[in-house]
C-alpha cells in the first residue's frame, strides 16, 4: 500500500469519525441553546439531551474498539455489529420510549402534559417553562414577596435564587394542599371540562371540601407568607410596585381586598432586616424606593437603604432626611395568611360569562324608555353598557364579591365586573393578588427541573431517528475503508479453522491465505 494511498484512507476514516458523533453533538447543542438559556437555573436537568448523546457515542466508540479486537470475525462481520449497535442505540432507545411512555407520562400529569406537546413541539414547550418562572417571579416582586435584589438580579438567577425556590415550594404547598387535595368528587374532572358553564361552575363553587385531606405531619399547610404594610396609625395596607396607567408611574396601595385606594411615586418603609448578622445590632432597615417606571417592559427602581438598630431609629432617620415625605412612611412585616382556594383559583384566569351580548350592551335605554312613554320619561341613564358601568353597580359587584369571599360561603374573594365590549360577566380569581399562578401552573413550576429534563430528552427525538441510519452507514463506510486497506497490503486473513485429517493422523491448523504467515488486520 502506498504512502498516497494510506494517507487517503486516513483522511476518509478521519472525515467519517468527525461526521459521525462531533456533528451530531453539534447539532443537538444547537438545537438545544434556547433550552438551556432558559432554563440554565436548573442546572443539570437541562444539558440532559447533550449527556444522553454522549453516552451513545460511549457506547459506540466502545463497541468500535472491542469489537475490532475480536481476531476471529472478518472486518465486514465487525463493522456490521457496530452498524447494529448505532442502530440499537439510537434509534432502538426511542422506538421503546415511544412505546411504552405515552400512557404514563399523561397519567403522572393528570393529561395536563401529553405526548403530542412534546414530541410534535418540544420547544414550545421549553418556552411554557421559561415563561411560567418569569411570570411567578415578575408578579412576586410586583407584589413585593421578593425584596433584596433588582427584578434583572431575580429573573437571571431564576430557580437557583433561595427567595425564589422557597417562595415557590411554599406557594405550590398552599395551593395542592388546601386547594387541589380538599375537592372530593368529581369536581377536578368537572374543573378540567372545556366548556365550564354557569351551573358547573356554581356546582364547583359550593359543593362541600374535605378540609381534612389539607392536614399534614407537620401540620395545615394553607398559609401564604405575605408582606403587610401598616401605616404610623396602624391602618393596614398593601402597596404593589407596578406601572399604573391610570396615575402614572408609581406604587399602587390597595386594601386587604386588593382594591386600589391611592398611588405615589415614592415610598418610604421601615422593615425587619432579615439578613442582619452584625454587632451591634442592625434589626431593621429604613428604605426610600423611588418608581423610575417600567425599562423594557420591567420595573425599575432606585433604593436607598439605611440599617438601624430600632424600628424608632429608622423612622427618626426617615423624618430628619425626608421630612416633606411625612404621609407616606410605612412599616412592614411578614405574616403568615390563612388561604382558602377556589375552583377559579384552581384555574388561574378570569372567567368570561356571556350573557348580554355587544348588541344588548349599546342599547340605548333611554331611547327605548321615550318610545315607549311617548317621549314623558328621561332618566338619563345611555346604554346598557354606560349602565353597568355606572358607580352603583360597581359598587354592588364590589359588595356581591366580598359576601361571596366571606368564610361562611367560598373563604375567597372573587372579583365581579362587566365587560363593556362583549357584555360578558367577568369573575376574577385572587389567586394573582396572592403572587401564586393556577395550579396547572405551579404544578408544573414545582417540577419544572424534571419537565426540562423531558424536554431536553425529547429534542433528541428525529434528531437520533434520522442520525441512526447515518451512523450505521458510517460504520459500513469505514469497514469498507479498512477492507480496501488491508486487501492493498496483503490480504485480509480469514478466521483459522481447524482440520481433522483421516482417522490416526494429526490434526493441524491452516490458514486460508496463500501467506505463509497471518496477516495482520490494520486500521
Amino acid at each position: 500500500m502506498s504512502k498516497k494511498q494510506k494517507i487517503a484512507a486516513t483522511i476518509a476514516k478521519v472525515a467519517l469519525h468527525v461526521v459521525g458523533f462531533p456533528v451530531l453533538f453539534l447539532v443537538v447543542l444547537l438545537i438545544n441553546l434556547e433550552v438551556i438559556k432558559g432554563g440554565i437555573s436548573y442546572g443539570l436537568p437541562v444539558f440532559v439531551s447533550l449527556i444522553v448523546t454522549a453516552v451513545m457515542a460511549i457506547i459506540f466508540y466502545a463497541t468500535y474498539f472491542l469489537v475490532r479486537t475480536k481476531k476471529s470475525r472478518s472486518i465486514r462481520n465487525q463493522h456490521v455489529i457496530i452498524a447494529i449497535v448505532a442502530l440499537c442505540s439510537l434509534m432502538g432507545l426511542w422506538m421503546v420510549v415511544d412505546a411504552f411512555l405515552p400512557e404514563p407520562l399523561e397519567t403522572a400529569t393528570s393529561s395536563t402534559l401529553r405526548w403530542e406537546d412534546l414530541s410534535d413541539n418540544w420547544a414550545a414547550r421549553a418556552e411554557v417553562n421559561e415563561d411560567l418562572l418569569e411570570d411567578y417571579i415578575t408578579l412576586n416582586y410586583t407584589l413585593g414577596r421578593l425584596e433584596g435584589e433588582t427584578l434583572d438580579t431575580y429573573l437571571k438567577e431564576g430557580n437557583s435564587n433561595d427567595q425564589v425556590a422557597e417562595l415557590l415550594k411554599q406557594d405550590f404547598s398552599a395551593i395542592d394542599q388546601n386547594g387541589y387535595a380538599t375537592f372530593v368528587g368529581p369536581s377536578i374532572d368537572y374543573a378540567q371540562m372545556d366548556r365550564m358553564t354557569i351551573p358547573v361552575l356554581l356546582h364547583l363553587l359550593l359543593d362541600d371540601r374535605d378540609d381534612q385531606k389539607a392536614s399534614t405531619a407537620d401540620g395545615l399547610s394553607l398559609e401564604i407568607k405575605m408582606p403587610v404594610y401598616r401605616d404610623w396609625n396602624g391602618d393596614e395596607v398593601h402597596i404593589v410596585r407596578a406601572y399604573d396607567p391610570d396615575a402614572g408611574n408609581g406604587y399602587l396601595f390597595v386594601d386587604e381586598d386588593f382594591n386600589k385606594t391611592s398611588s405615589t411615586s415614592e415610598l418610604y418603609i421601615v422593615k425587619p432586616n432579615t439578613e442582619s448578622t452584625k454587632t451591634p445590632a442592625t434589626d431593621w432597615l429604613a428604605e426610600k424606593r423611588v418608581n423610575m417606571g417600567p425599562v423594557d417592559g420591567k420595573v425599575n427602581e432606585e433604593i436607598e437603604t439605611m440599617a438601624c438598630a430600632t424600628a424608632e431609629e429608622a423612622l427618626s432617620y426617615l423624618t430628619a432626611t425626608y421630612p416633606d415625605a411625612v404621609d407616606n412612611y410605612y412599616i412592614c412585616t411578614y405574616e403568615p395568611r390563612l388561604i382558602r382556594w377556589t375552583v377559579l383559583d384552581m384555574m388561574g384566569d378570569p372567567m368570561a360569562m356571556g350573557l348580554l351580548g355587544p348588541d344588548m350592551m349599546e342599547l340605548d335605554i333611554d331611547a327605548a324608555i321615550a318610545g315607549a312613554t311617548g317621549g314623558m320619561i328621561n332618566l338619563g341613564m345611555g346604554t346598557v353598557g354606560d349602565m353597568l358601568d355606572s358607580e352603583l353597580v360597581q359598587d354592588t359587584l364590589i359588595i356581591a364579591g366580598e359576601m361571596i369571599g366571606s368564610d361562611d360561603l367560598l373563604g375567597a374573594p372573587i372579583y365581579i365586573s362587566f365587560d363593556k365590549s362583549t357584555g360578558s360577566l367577568v369573575l376574577t380569581p385572587s389567586n394573582s393578588a396572592r403572587g401564586v399562578l393556577g395550579y396547572m401552573q405551579m404544578g408544573w413550576l414545582n417540577s419544572n427541573g424534571l419537565l426540562y429534563v423531558i424536554v431536553s430528552l425529547f429534542s433528541c427525538r428525529t434528531v437520533f431517528y434520522i442520525y441512526a441510519p447515518i451512523m450505521a452507514l458510517i460504520a459500513i463506510a469505514l469497514g469498507w475503508i479498512r477492507e480496501k486497506e488491508a486487501a492493498l497490503s496483503g490480504g485480509e486473513p480469514t478466521p483459522k479453522r481447524s482440520l481433522r485429517k483421516k482417522k490416526g493422523e494429526q490434526a493441524e491448523e491452516v490458514a486460508e491465505t496463500p501467506a505463509e504467515e497471518e496477516v495482520l488486520l490494520e486500521d
